[in-house]
């Protein structure tokens, strides 16, 4: 194995990862500039209003946008999503190539220059021949790039549960002030950041076993497209 290679989907994923953060960072900047209060004309409110599951989760996305912990989620979950989607696209592409067995033989293949879409899927600059000629990169080499979803898949209801306990915890914690002041806030917002942060999770999750759904179609369907034009 090459240890350069092995560390491209974490060098890719942390790209993404970044890009989101920069999204969620001007997302949050916006709302905090508008106050995140925007007066609404009456025919806009009664829309609103029909709208109950939007409106539900228009309020996870306002509150999470507030709440560090929520943050995170969504900044992690965007950038999984957003890596999904570049792996996908790359396997389109790799799956668009067309080239005969004979153009492989047994000449050397020249050095591939890799693109922006190899650097941001950590995936190997290679060809169409590069392609038909490396059996690791269909073999095990995929496989790899998706590990970070998977794990993703598996601790994003973890990291969301986490969450449950700790905005449970907040809203214990405040019961006597509530119990003193009779007033409802601190309670209220423990109770969001519990039920928010699961929601994230769970979507999260399900976002990502049907993108893994998906992305292992398409290399499926890779490995039956090259496997005349394999080197045995």
């Amino acid at each position: 194995m090459n240890p350069a290679r092995d560390y491209r989907p974490i060098r890719a994923l942390s790209f993404w990862m970044l890009f989101s953060a920069g999204c969620t960072g001007l997302v949050g900047l916006n709302l905090d500039l508008s106050g995140m209060e925007v007066p609404a004309s009456p025919a806009a409110d009664t829309a609103n209003k029909l709208s109950f599951l939007s409106g539900i989760l228009s309020g996870i996305w306002s509150r999470s946008l507030t709440n560090p912990y929520g943050l995170m989620m969504i900044t992690a979950g965007l950038g999984c999503l957003f890596y999904a989607a570049a792996q996908w696209v790359a396997l389109e592409r790799e799956s668009g190539f067309d080239t005969p067995p004979a153009t492989v033989g047994t000449h050397a293949i020249p050095p591939a220059r890799p693109s922006l879409l190899h650097l941001v899927t950590g995936r190997p600059p290679i060809s169409s021949i590069h392609l038909a000629a490396e059996k690791t990169h269909l073999d095990t080499g995929i496989d790899m790039l998706l590990y970070p979803l998977r794990y993703g898949q598996t601790l994003f209801p973890a990291v969301g549960f986490i969450g449950t306990i700790l905005g449970i915890s907040g809203a214990v914690r405040d019961l006597p002030r509530v119990i003193e002041d009779q007033s409802l806030d601190g309670l209220m917002a423990g109770l969001y950041i519990a039920f928010d942060t699961t929601f994230l999770g769970l979507v999260v999750a399900a976002l990502l076993g049907i993108s893994l759904v998906l992305l292992d179609l398409s290399h499926a369907r890779l490995k039956s497209v090259r496997m005349v034009t394999r080197i045995p």
